[in-house]
């Protein structure tokens, strides 16, 4: 059972409305007055869910969670977003634990065990990389130049152009 606080008659969501997180679908977003107990009227950007009939006023913390998902600080322009909805019991007010509702990105389901995920193609114009670097060091090069001597004409391996007494 819920909070008893949940059957209140706010006009808009609570904390106690939201005893499981929730995936809501925002359906429209309005500017309505506002009046919080012991507070003046304020004009508030007010959230709604299709899922929903009350509205979520908004706070700073939602703006900047529905800004990041959406790339957008345009409220209007968030319709049809689809977010994750929960009681966090650690937002503060005046220094104070007092809870407060939360949103959050809706994850994508992880694919079953033992599936085979395939990854998309690299975006035009990015480079391949091979999944595992190649590593060089001196040792390839002296590999290198024995494959080249061994190659080479016997007499022109013989020859020891700087003087050295070792050929090549």
């Amino acid at each position: 059972m819920k909070s008893y606080k949940a059957y209140s008659d706010s006009e808009y969501l609570k904390k106690e409305d939201f005893p499981e997180p929730e995936t809501l679908t925002i359906c429209e977003v309005r500017e309505e007055e506002v009046t919080a107990p012991g507070k003046e009227t304020k004009l508030k950007v007010v959230i709604y869910f299709d899922e929903r009939q009350k509205g979520c006023v908004l706070n700073l913390a939602n703006g900047a969670v529905l800004e990041l998902i959406t790339k957008t600080d345009i409220p209007d322009k968030w319709i049809g977003t689809r977010v994750r909805v929960y009681h966090d019991p650690n937002v503060e007010f005046g220094g104070k634990k007092v809870g407060g509702i939360r949103f959050a990105p809706v994850r994508k389901p992880m694919p079953p065990r033992g599936s085979k995920t395939v990854k998309p193609p690299p975006a035009p114009g990015r480079p391949v990389f091979p999944a595992k670097p190649v590593l060089r060091s001196s040792l390839d090069d002296d590999d290198e130049r024995r494959r080249q001597r061994q190659e080479m004409p016997a007499a022109a391996a013989e020859d020891d152009t700087d003087g050295d007494g070792v050929p090549y």
